[in-house]
């Protein structure tokens, strides 16, 4: 049943059978039992909400995680079979020293810390005359993932999507860094083990201290 308020210029029905037989362009009703906003356009009613379940890319994580020495910050439940890849953010807030921040793969508080990681890149820094050069690791026990100077005014921030971490099967990453604009790093990884993953290890190279903004998403698998 159809409920209209008058000034307010809002029509609130219970379901689609409610919807006004003869509308108007530009008529706007609110549907109860899907939360949706609707505009009739002139030929069809058009759904104003998203209401895809899970939407599109969905905030799963978010937190101001500080990695400090030689040991490992867990970040755990962070991957399951809702989703099968992942968008990683990061933003370093502060660092004590110039150091990498590095980055595994881990169970329950059980990291990967063989040297199963590879990482290829290509960086480039304002003051390097040759322009881009090549950076890698064949077989490391981490990806490095940020590498801020010790300054808290200097940004520095990572992207990286990271490809089915929860399936067994070869975890693949690539992503880009940022620091200042004065350098550049554009990288393309894998961890040669095919094993399921529920989360994420940070630690650091030289075992400063870092401050990190980090945020994770899922991507929906269907639409």
């Amino acid at each position: 049943m159809a409920k209209s308020f008058a000034g307010l210029g809002a029509t609130i029905i219970d379901a689609s059978a409610d919807l006004p037989s003869s509308p108007v362009e530009g008529l706007m009703v609110f549907q109860k039992d899907t939360n949706e906003l609707k505009i009739y356009d002139g030929s069809s009613w058009i759904s104003m909400l998203d209401t895809d379940n899970p939407p599109g890319l969905e905030l799963i994580y978010s937190n101001a995680l500080t990695v400090s020495g030689t040991g490992e910050t867990f970040v755990n439940n962070l991957f399951s079979s809702k989703y099968e890849n992942y968008k990683i953010i990061i933003n370093i807030a502060s660092a004590s020293i110039g150091d990498w921040l590095r980055m595994r793969l881990q169970n329950s508080g059980a990291s990967s810390s063989t040297l199963y990681y590879t990482q290829q890149a290509y960086l480039d820094s304002n003051t390097a005359a040759s322009g881009w050069t090549g950076d890698g690791e064949a077989n490391s026990s981490s990806w490095r993932v940020g590498f801020p100077p010790a300054s808290s005014t200097t940004a520095d921030s990572c992207s990286i999507d990271l490809f089915g971490p929860f399936i067994a099967r070869q975890t693949t990453l690539t992503g880009n860094m940022i620091q200042d604009a004065r350098y550049m790093r554009v990288m393309m990884g894998s961890h040669r083990v095919a094993t399921s993953y529920s989360g994420l290890a940070f630690t650091t190279l030289n075992g400063g201290s870092l401050v990190n903004n980090i945020r994770v998403y899922g991507y929906r698998n269907s639409i």
